[in-house]
This record gives C-alpha cells, structure tokens and sequence, in this order.
C-alpha cells in the first residue's frame, strides 16, 4: 500500500479509537448492511491498489479526513453542548420541581389565609353590626336625653320669665313701700323734731321757773309747793317722751336693719338673674357644641344638671329672702 494512503488511514484511526472500533465491529459484525460495507470497501482498497490514479484517492482521502476532523470536533463539542445543555436542564428541572413545591406550599398558605381572611371578614362584621347597633343605641339615647334637656330649657326659660315678671311686679311694689316708708319716716322725723322742740320749750320753761323759784324760795311755802308740781310735770314730761325716744331708736335700727337686708336681697336677686343668663348662654353653647360633637354633650348635660342644682338653691335662698322681705315688712308696718 502506498505510504500516503497508509498514513491516511493512519490519522483516520487515531480519530476513532481502537477500543471504539472493536466495540463497533464486535457490535455490527453480524449485520448485513455492515458485511455489503466491507466487502464493498474490499473491493474498492483492490480497485484503488490496482489503479493508477492515487492521487485522485490520496485528495478523497484528505478530504474526507478533514471532514472527520470538523465533524469529531463538532460531534465533541455537540457532545459537550448536550453535557450543558443536560447539566441546565435538570437544575431547570430541579428549579421547577422547587417551584412546584413551593408554588403547592403558596397554595395551601394562600387557602389557610382565605380561611383566615373569611373568618376575620365575619369577625369584622359582626362588631362593625355590634358597634353600628351601640352607636345607634348612643345615639338614640343622647337624643333623648337633649330633647329632656331642651324640654327642661324651656321649662327653665318659663320659669324665668315668671321670675322676671315676678321681679318686676315686687320692685313696683318695693318701690311704693320705700315711697310710703319714706313718708312714714319723714312723718316720723317730723314729729320727734315736734316733741323735742316742745320738750325743749318746756325744759326752757321749767328752767326759767326753778331759776325763778330758786331766786324766791325763801318767800313763802307756796313757792315750794310749785316747785314740787314743776319737778313733777318734769318727770311727766320724762316719762311721756322716753317711749318716743326708745320707739325711734327702735326704729332706726329697724330701718337699717331693713335697708341691709333689702341691699342684700336686691344683691342676690342680681346674682341670681345674672346667672340665669349664664346659664341661659352656656345652654346655647352647649347646645351648638353638641351639634359638633355628639361625646361633648355627656359632659355638658352633667354640667347642665349641676346648673339646675345651683339654680334651684338659689330659687330656694330667694324665697327665703322673700319671706324675710315679708317678715321685716310686716314688722315695720
């Protein structure tokens, strides 16, 4: 054989192992495709050894050697492209059975949270039912509890107005008492000023006759005798302006007493009016701000009731000022 073909054949072999070869010829040996191959390659090994072309064979041969060499290249690195491309696949394949796995576990997480979610939901409703109802209930009675308040207003504002009027009427009535006071009193001032300028005449008078007396008491028993009835007279005249005297002082402490008490009832009746109007604008207050803010009104109607208290007490210290405004005039009168 011809050293160049031998040499081909050569670079052929060492492409494809030796040990590959006899597994291949060990595999096919006993197959008709693979017999007709060999004998074909037989027949054209003789017909090249006993042709003259070679060279023909020799460039075939070359050819063909570099195509074994491109395609035992290609063929490794498809080998190694399938290596990697197997190698990705099964961590593709692991990844995606991890993905399964926990796409599974979000689904039963996913369906323990519908529960969850669901039952919360009816929890959720049901106080949102509880608390809709208790507002309501609230409501329902802070409303009621307004309407008695505004009721009670009213009520209030009523009695105000009877009180006013009843002021009005007792300040007419006070002011024709201070009238006809002052004319008693005058009165009165006129006559002690009456009596004492006649006591004070007879004191005169009385003196004038003891000085008299006295300058002529050694004249006669006569003289003495006047003297005596003088004394007397004196002592009349004593004892007949002492109950004046004492029924003026009487009098002037009653009045005083009077002006003191009537000072105090028109202080307190001021007091007790001005703060009825207070209460009045802090019942209107209260009531726009219970209109803002439906909490507020708790405190204002406790507030408001405390007022009712106070009012009521000072209703009651008013009728006693009253009755000892009666008292003290039936006194005087």
């Amino acid at each position: 054989m011809n050293p160049i073909i031998q040499d081909l054949f050569t670079q052929i072999k060492e492409l494809y192992p030796q040990q590959e070869l006899v597994e291949f010829h060990q595999k096919f040996k006993e197959d008709d495709e693979f017999q007709k191959i060999i004998m074909q390659t037989k027949s054209t090994k003789s017909l090249f050894e006993s042709t003259d072309d070679r060279s023909t064979l020799i460039d075939q041969l070359r050819n063909i050697i570099n195509e074994t060499k491109i395609a035992h290249k290609q063929s490794l690195l498809s080998a190694k492209q399938f290596e990697i491309a197997s190698s990705e696949k099964q961590q593709v394949f692991n990844e995606n059975t991890q993905l399964k796995n926990e796409i599974i576990s979000m689904e039963n997480y996913n369906y323990a949270q519908k529960i969850e979610l669901s039952y919360f939901q009816e929890l959720y409703n049901i106080i949102i039912e509880e608390e809709q109802q208790k507002k309501i209930d609230f409501f329902g009675a802070i409303s009621k509890e307004f309407q008695e308040i505004q009721i009670q207003l009213e009520q209030v504002s009523n009695v105000k107005r009877k009180n006013q009027i009843e002021n009005e009427e007792l300040k007419e009535k006070l002011k024709i008492k201070q009238q006809q006071f002052e004319k008693r009193r005058q009165h009165c001032d006129e006559s002690i000023m009456k009596l004492e300028q006649d006591r004070k005449e007879r004191f005169i008078k009385i003196f004038q006759e003891i000085n008299f007396i006295n300058q002529n008491f050694n004249d006669d028993e006569e003289q003495s005798d006047q003297l005596e009835k003088l004394k007397k007279e004196e002592a009349l005249i004593d004892l007949h302006l002492n109950p004046y005297l004492q029924k003026d002082y009487e009098y002037t402490q009653l009045i005083e007493k009077s002006n003191k008490l009537f000072s105090l009832y028109n202080t307190e009746v001021k007091k007790l009016l001005q703060q009825c109007e207070d209460n009045q604008k802090k019942s209107l207050k209260n009531q726009t701000i219970s209109e803002k803010s439906d909490i507020f009104i708790v405190e204002q109607v406790k507030e408001y009731q405390g007022l009712l208290k106070i009012l009521k007490q000072k209703q009651e210290q008013k009728l006693q000022l009253e009755n000892l405004k009666s008292s003290q005039l039936n006194k005087l009168f």
